[in-house]
């Protein structure tokens, strides 16, 4: 039987400083940075185009002082040690520290295959890919990354000194300033018939979220970190919440003491205040959920044109799920809004306002609806989109603020809400009272006619220094001090106003 022929063996040795001087003379010279280290712990260097030597060489009987051979010197190899150096460890070469980042990048996201960027000492960004080197048939396992400069994105964020950020302190100012200024006078002018009417205290609530809304764009301003992120998150959903539900029990408070039933309906400014508070707890808590689970964070979008790497950094969850359940709820909040002003439409202006109600609710479901077709439709920027943001809110808020504000400004300045004097005590809703002659038209004996709802006065206070426009006949209206504050109505029969409702 005949046996094996051995033909030889070829073999090739090379030298890790074969590998340095090859990554120097084609790397060093450029931005590109080269590292080549193995896979395995510790993960010593093989070579790297900063320049750094894979190895050092010292004194075995002084480990503080290099081996002379370094210098040239020739001594036997047992007055020397080498020792190889550690990836983690190399630095005091240009770039050096881009070798680390991204090796430590790297290795925490395992490895990933696409780019992940990393910052120089500098503030230079880099972006670094990693390959495993593994010949067939080898235990040989290498990592290569490679870093090269990429581009930071400018269009993500609105810094000081950028084009939009002067325009944005803008917009925010002036939306404060305007829904501060309808806020104020709001309240001063508390004890006129046309704003009390217009029940103050839960509008002025209304108006002082329009404002925080517009506070809210200054959130936009500033670095995508995590902290911005979740602040841009809750600023303006809570903010907007806060707005609209104190207008929501406004109007449904009146539509109750003014709605068609012979039942008294009491309904405390107390009670008026607890009911706001689902829709602003219903909110919170979905912010809160999706801060555990899917909050937005600072995510890497990377943008390839023409051989340029870009860098962006933008607000972004993991799924839309956060934006769905907001588009719902904001919608379910418009519609609801709509639906409060139908059933005030036959409701007098100077008590009910669908009027008004209609007007806000057009402008959020404008707005939001203009905003998501630019969105979606056209290409704009984040900041461009910021932009967009707080134009929305801006127009949004002042326009529905000033929508139950200037009627009833309109109305003081015509002469229609005047005033009252002293002898009113406001304790309910309204201020509005009868005149002194409408008073003495019924007999005060047999029973008083009131409704709470639209204002107590101070029985021991003369009538004769009230001034109100007559109410037609036979409807009668008579105001008492109770003493609590709280809002009753003696409801109206069906198809009644509230010149119907009367105390029998």
């Amino acid at each position: 039987e005949r046996g094996q022929i051995f033909d030889g063996v070829l073999a090739v040795d090379y030298r890790f400083d074969d590998f340095e001087n090859f990554l120097v003379d084609n790397y060093q010279a450029s931005d590109t940075v080269v590292a080549i280290y193995e896979d395995e712990e510790p993960h010593y260097l093989i070579a790297v185009s900063t320049g750094t030597p894979a190895s050092t060489e010292y004194l075995a009987s002084d480990p503080s002082q290099l081996c002379p051979s370094a210098s040239g010197a020739q001594y036997g190899s047992n007055e020397c040690v080498t020792e190889r150096l550690r990836i983690r460890d190399v630095r005091g070469s240009w770039h050096d520290d881009v070798v680390l980042e991204a090796f430590y990048k790297h290795k925490a996201a395992g490895y990933p295959e696409e780019l992940l960027f990393v910052k120089s000492e500098s503030e230079e960004i880099f972006s670094s890919q990693s390959a495993l080197f593994q010949p067939a048939e080898s235990n040989l396992r290498w990592r290569i990354i490679i870093a090269s400069p990429a581009a930071e994105g400018t269009t993500d964020t609105i810094l000081p000194g950028d084009s939009l950020f002067g325009p944005m302190i803008l917009l925010g100012v002036v939306g404060v300033i305007v829904c501060g200024f309808f806020l104020v006078y709001f309240y001063s002018k508390r004890k006129v018939r046309a704003v009390a009417f217009a029940d103050w205290k839960f509008t002025c609530l209304f108006i002082a979220g329009c404002g925080l809304m517009n506070f809210g764009t200054f959130t936009l301003l500033g670095e995508n970190t995590n902290v911005t992120c979740l602040l841009r998150m809750w600023s303006f959903n809570l903010f907007f919440v806060v707005a609209v539900s104190p207008l929501f029990v406004k109007v449904w408070r009146m539509y109750r003491l003014t709605s068609s039933s012979f039942k008294r309906t009491t309904i405390t400014n107390k009670q008026a205040a607890f009911y706001t508070l689902p829709l602003i707890v219903a909110q919170v808590g979905i912010l809160l959920l999706f801060t555990f689970i899917d909050p937005p964070k600072p995510t890497e979008i990377i943008e390839s044109d023409e051989g340029t790497i870009t860098r962006r950094l933008v607000c972004q969850s993991d799924s839309n799920a956060f934006f769905v359940v907001e588009t719902i709820l904001k919608a379910g909040l418009v519609v609801a809004g709509c639906v409060l002003a139908y059933l005030q439409r036959n409701m007098e202006d100077q008590f009910g306002e669908p009027k008004q109600m209609l007007i806000a609710m057009y402008n959020i479901a404008l707005v939001g609806t203009i905003l998501s077709i630019v969105v979606h439709v056209a290409d704009i920027d984040q900041s461009g989109m910021k932009m967009l943001q707080a134009i929305g809110v801006l127009w949004g808020s002042v326009l529905s603020a000033a929508a139950f504000v200037v009627p009833r400004m309109i109305q003081i300045h015509q002469g229609n809400g005047r005033r009252r004097n002293s002898n009113i005590s406001v304790s309910g809703v309204f201020d509005a009272i009868p005149s002194s002659s409408e008073l003495n038209s019924q007999s005060r004996s047999s029973s008083k006619f009131k409704l709470s709802a639209l204002g107590i006065i101070n029985e021991e206070e003369p009538d004769s220094r009230l001034e109100t426009p007559k109410v037609k006949p036979p409807a009668k209206v008579a105001f008492e001090d109770d003493g609590e504050d709280q809002e009753k109505v003696d409801d109206p029969p069906t198809n009644s106003t509230s010149e119907d409702i009367v105390d029998a």
